[in-house]
């Protein structure tokens, strides 16, 4: 099978869990992955408003054009999928877990999906986006050929409403580690999830739930061993300030997480992605929400807080839970690894 995954690399880790996870996924429902490539959506590659770069070429023939991209984006030198890369190359085309899976970013790719393709398309876990859903023609006519699951159930009545089927399962997050680690008995380290205020828009809280997570992070660092979790790299300046450097863990390689979450007797974060890697290790966690996608976490069976009643109340459970916990979440993945594959098998024909 040729897989063509449209996600970001070297952007939000999260897209990189989620991806990790779909592979899990497939090979689970009996697919044997003969070579894959990527979409790559980051904002580094890919313009929101791609569709509008008329010029943009992906193999250029003069130097001379080489020299004009340091000023406007009309080259493509990453090595994932190009204006004119063969479609009929790939047997499938993944949509996963993101709310960036319709949109500017992937319209170039929509339009080419729309006016035919012949290969499989899945939408798998995606999530309602951060403003109103709008599906413009060449989206609807590729998600109604399409199989389609949502990790939020709002998300499935809003595409039910725009004549798409679709079904709720839980973000492939929940399968971005292949492995668990030993039943957790005893919460004795804990990793903090840290957000800022302080970089890019679409990586970065208000200052309100960064006050609610300092807040809770105070807390558990009187209580526990605890180590602060940054996804992005400019967290790391405003987290070292706090809390010093030699409490950072940071991985460039996302798929690094898988070690780091799997250290931990619990996680609480403000990444909903590094809840489900934790899930996915069998770490019981707990996310400190901070917009739309929040609900996303209860496919991971992990605990909401939006205030710091709810933070009190969590930090106030009995210190049993966590055994209960991690045994569910064994429980959990495992069945919904099961009802993912048991879907998947006719629409990838195995």
């Amino acid at each position: 099978m040729r897989v063509l995954f449209v996600t970001t690399r070297q952007w939000n880790p999260g897209d990189e869990f989620i991806m990790a996870g779909v592979e899990n996924i497939l090979r689970s429902a009996g697919a044997e992955i003969q070579f894959r490539a990527i979409y790559n959506r980051s904002p580094q590659v890919t313009s929101y408003f791609e569709k509008l770069n008329f010029w943009k070429m992906s193999r250029p023939s003069s130097r001379y054009v080489n020299v004009a991209d340091f000023a406007v984006n009309i080259v493509h030198y990453d090595n994932s999928f190009k204006r004119d890369t063969p479609l009929d190359v790939f047997d499938v085309i993944v949509f996963s877990g993101t709310p960036e899976w319709q949109g500017g970013r992937v319209a170039p790719l929509m339009k080419r999906l729309a006016a035919g393709y012949d290969g499989t398309v899945l939408f798998l876990g995606i999530g309602i986006p951060n403003r109103q859903l709008k599906l413009d023609a060449d989206t609807l006519t590729v998600m109604k050929r399409a199989f389609v699951s949502c990790r939020n159930e709002s998300l499935v009545a809003q595409l039910k409403q725009a004549g798409v089927e679709a079904r709720y399962l839980p973000c492939p997050a929940l399968f971005s580690a292949a492995e668990m680690r030993t039943p957790v008995t005893d919460v004795r380290k804990v990793g903090l999830g840290f957000n800022t205020t302080n970089t890019l828009r679409n990586q970065r809280i208000n200052q309100s739930k960064y006050d609610l997570q300092n807040y809770v992070f105070k807390k558990l660092l009187d209580r526990y061993d605890c180590e602060i979790v940054c996804h992005y790299i400019d967290e790391i300046e405003d987290a070292a300030k706090i809390y010093g450097i030699d409490k950072i863990r940071y991985d460039f390689d996302a798929l690094g997480y898988r070690k780091i979450f799997a250290s931990y007797d619990m996680v609480v974060s403000s990444r909903v992605h590094g809840c489900g890697m934790a899930s996915s290790s069998g770490v019981p966690n707990a996310l400190i929400a901070h917009d739309l996608r929040a609900d996303t976490v209860k496919g991971f069976l992990s605990e909401l807080i939006t205030s710091e009643k709810e933070a009190d109340r969590f930090l106030s459970l009995d210190a049993g839970w966590a055994a209960e916990w991690s045994s569910r979440l064994r429980a959990h993945k495992e069945q919904t690894m099961a009802r993912y594959a048991d879907v998947l098998r006719p629409v990838l024909g195995l």
